[in-house]
């Protein structure tokens, strides 16, 4: 008999059977590592009613059993590389059927599978598509990339696609909450998976903080209307996942259409092509990627949808064309303001701070400074009200693997985290109030391209059973200090062809870990280009993060030094992981 269904709490991987007699239960999995295994290569924890196996302090099965066992004679034994754990049954006779214990609601999954594709994609929009945009235009013409600030948003939307195309395989294998942390967990281990969590949490609440910033810039700076905004989008996140995306698909549509029509307007009353020739400058290499660098930070938002596949209909496939669909309208979107408000202000008159803003108010229309002052409103609110989504819902993820407090794990009647949400709405307010503009925007990009660069390492690891992560690790590395000049190109391509090496040496992997809620689930969608598209995303993440700044990149190792701290000074002691004993 094959394990079906998931467990009440932990995780499950594949190729783990059990059979049953009338007094005992016999569990078998056999290891898909390469390397012959030691005994001290696993721990076995077993418990009345919970069995828990790493292998190499990976998860290898965890969860709670469908009965109760007598915990003094149940043994293990290491059979080559296949661990048999035998478990005695404390009611001998009884009938399990199945391994696992199998509640109608599991406290690990409370969320509910109430979205479909258009409010998906709406969702994606809705968070990609904030204020930022309007505040970032002012320095990517002004201080980096001049009259072809315009293609600083495709070039950061390169790598973001290659990105989503390594989240989509985990997302639609693994439909459940947590998003990086989860990834990374059960391909990297624990400590990889617990620092991406904090970063992807921190990279939200900061970004969340910008895109409200940026408004408060847009309207005067006026420093209570940030605060009143985020406690009020707080509010509404806690009425449920399915009326946050109702609103916010609807405000989607709302922000596409603003967008369009003030495009069109400003394009077609004081466009100009002679503006563009006239006040036309050829940028350096440099500029560029720095401005797309700066430009990566609009482009953020995407991998929301990851977040809420626990919380989507078919999440095989509506996550992977919401991830694609939504890069591709905002994109499209950023790049065309960007052209259609270089046509009506040279890049000399820019206002740095409100530049779409002032553009109309230069050629005398304060009508359209209007409008373009509620559409910065309606962006603003979408991305914020989708921005506090995502952090209650990894920090419930982590909650329930005891690596935050389990407190965090509590959903109210909705299913919404209750004490998540009002944590983030919290920090939210105190980060809006104490830090500027372009700090966050620098800050959430550097944070998301670390995360991005480790779930697209993850990502070869679960491809290829000894697979050494050394190369691709230290490639990451490179890319950064190329961009910084520490480093040339070639030294850059000799660690490509090494993780190449490494790549074409390991094993296949017939079948990724099943998702945590359903191990019988198969994914229809596999990252394409293997292994060129993780390695181009990792070369590309890291060059635009070296692109940032010696400051930035600084300030994000402070934050893997926070992340590790808080590890091993809570998550470490108080994690499933860490329940499991020899």
């Amino acid at each position: 008999l094959k394990a079906k269904g998931g467990p009440v709490e932990g995780v499950v991987a594949t190729n783990v059977n059990f059979f049953e007699s009338e007094d005992a239960v016999e569990v078998t999995m056999n290891s898909e590592m390469s390397e012959k295994l030691s005994k001290s290569d696993v721990k076995v924890g077993i418990k009345s009613a919970w069995l828990g196996v790493t292998v190499r302090n990976k998860a290898v099965a965890m969860g709670t059993l469908k009965g109760k066992v007598t915990v003094d004679a149940s043994t293990w034994t290491l059979e080559g590389n296949k661990v048999v754990v035998t478990l005695e049954k404390e009611h001998q006779g009884q009938t399990w059927g199945t391994l696992w214990k199998l509640p109608a609601e599991p406290r690990s999954s409370p969320l509910r599978r109430e979205l479909r594709l258009p409010q998906v994609i709406g969702l994606g929009v809705a968070t990609i598509v904030g204020s930022g945009i309007f505040v970032v235009l002012g320095p990517l013409y002004k201080e980096y990339a001049g009259s072809m600030s315009f293609l600083c948003f495709p070039l950061a939307a390169i790598p973001a696609l290659l990105s989503a195309l390594c989240y989509g395989e985990f997302a639609s294998k693994f439909s459940c909450a947590g998003q990086a942390y989860t990834y990374l967990y059960m391909s990297l281990g624990e400590i990889y998976g617990y620092m991406a969590g904090t970063l992807t949490v921190f990279s939200y609440l900061v970004a969340t903080s910008a895109v409200a910033k940026g408004f408060q810039l847009y309207i005067g700076g006026l420093w209570y209307i940030s605060p009143i905004l985020l406690i009020i989008c707080t509010g509404l996140s806690l009425q449920g996942i399915k009326e946050s995306a109702s609103i916010a698909a609807y405000l989607a549509a709302a922000n596409c259409a603003f967008m369009l029509g003030i495009m069109i307007y400003g394009g077609y009353n004081y466009g100009s092509i002679t503006t563009i020739i006239d006040g036309f400058e050829y940028p350096s290499i440099t500029g560029l990627f720095k401005g797309a660098g700066l430009a990566y930070f609009t482009t953020l938002g995407w991998d929301l949808i990851c977040v809420i596949s626990s919380e989507t209909v078919n999440p095989d496939k509506d996550v992977v064309l919401g991830l694609l669909g939504s890069l591709a309208i905002v994109t499209l979107l950023y790049s065309s303001l960007a052209i259609v408000l270089l046509s009506m202000v040279k890049p000399s008159d820019f206002h740095l701070s409100t530049p779409l803003l002032e553009a109309f108010r230069l050629h005398g229309d304060e009508n359209g400074a209007i409008v373009a002052l509620v559409m910065a409103g309606f962006l603003c609110t979408s991305s914020v009200l989708t921005g506090i989504l995502a952090p209650p819902r990894i920090l419930a993820r982590m909650a329930n693997d005891g690596l935050v407090f389990r407190v965090l794990a509590n959903c109210n009647e909705v299913g919404v985290p209750y004490y998540g949400t009002l944590v983030t709405g919290i920090i939210g307010v105190v980060f809006v109030l104490t830090l500027n503009f372009e700090n966050l925007a620098k800050l959430t990009s550097a944070a998301s391209l670390c995360i991005f660069t480790l779930v697209a390492i993850g990502l070869m690891k679960n491809r290829r059973n000894g697979f050494r992560i050394l190369p691709v690790l230290l490639l990451s590395v490179a890319g950064t200090l190329q961009a910084l000049e520490y480093l040339s190109v070639f030294g850059v391509g000799v660690l490509v062809l090494w993780t190449m090496w490494e790549w074409r040496q390991a094993r296949p992997i017939k079948e990724l870990h099943q998702s945590l809620l359903d191990l019988d689930q198969e994914s229809n969608y596999k990252c394409p280009g293997m292994p060129v598209v993780p390695v181009i995303s990792v070369v590309l993440n890291s060059y635009i993060l070296g692109s940032l700044g010696e400051t930035v990149i600084f300030g994000t190792l402070l934050l893997f030094g926070a992340s590790l701290i808080l590890y091993f000074v809570y998550g470490l002691r108080h994690s499933t992981l860490g329940r499991v004993t020899e």
